[in-house]
């Protein structure tokens, strides 16, 4: 179990470009995260919290993403007549 501190990753609509994932991130008109190629580094807790005029509008918004690794095994069984 990893832990670490926030990291803010769009501020005011703008992507920070210091972050390691900032190119897979796009925020779309209705405020939704977009995170492409997602990776196991990308699970945690989101918040996003939206501000109009400098004021805090409404609650939180929270979401926590679960990252699974899934993977194709050949198949063990073989046919034989």
């Amino acid at each position: 179990f990893r832990h670490s501190g926030a990291v803010e990753l769009i501020i005011k609509g703008i992507k920070k470009k210091d972050t390691e994932r900032h190119e897979r991130l796009s925020l779309e008109s209705d405020c939704s995260l977009n995170i492409k190629n997602v990776t196991e580094e990308d699970y945690g807790s989101y918040i996003c919290q939206q501000y109009v005029n400098g004021q805090k509008q409404g609650p939180d918004a929270r979401v926590f993403l679960h990252v699974l690794h899934v993977s194709v095994s050949p198949s063990s069984s073989s046919s034989s007549s």
